[in-house]
């Protein structure tokens, strides 16, 4: 159980997945190792130095794109925990931009629009939730797979009905 391991025992697995990564450079065993180190900083809540591995996943490891996505939103979470929004904004319009096609990089643009709504910054959230709209109509056009398409669909409903056009 993670959270109720000691310091030492987190110390204990970031130097295991390092040998993993020593070992086998650049395989997959060696990019999930990297997440790895970089979930164990998040546990200790030593986001910084999480954010450090997570961008070393993307560096080292950009032919494994579900890694990658998995290091983007696990670094957009580190800069939620901290309350560093123009960050966390910044990095989940990177999932949006890097990975249109998972539905984490779907959801990001309506994502983006809450983290403005938390803010209370209601005018900005309406634009982002209009900007979603907008990135919806357009993948819309483009959808590889009727499946994503309906993905597209429901998240462009969500747009629509938090600005309230119900109608649409």
């Amino acid at each position: 159980n993670p959270s109720k391991a000691t310091p030492e025992q987190l110390t204990a697995a970031r130097a295991a997945h390092e040998v993993v990564i020593a070992r086998v450079p650049g395989s997959v065993w060696a990019g999930r190792s990297q997440l790895a180190i970089g979930s164990l900083y998040a546990m200790q809540k030593e986001y910084a130095k999480a954010r450090e591995a997570y961008a070393l996943v993307l560096q080292n490891y950009n032919a494994l794109k579900g890694l990658c996505l998995t290091a983007r939103v696990a670094a957009s979470a580190t800069h939620e925990l901290e309350q560093h929004w123009t960050e966390a904004i910044s990095a989940y319009r990177d999932i949006a931009d890097y990975h249109p096609w998972a539905v984490p990089g779907l959801e990001a643009p309506l994502y983006i629009a809450r983290l403005y709504e938390q803010q209370q910054e209601t005018d900005v959230a309406t634009k982002a939730y209009e900007r979603a709209i907008r990135i919806y109509n357009k993948l819309l056009l483009d959808a590889p797979s009727p499946e994503l398409a309906t993905h597209v669909k429901g998240f462009l409903v969500v747009a629509d009905q938090r600005l309230g056009k119900w109608d649409d």
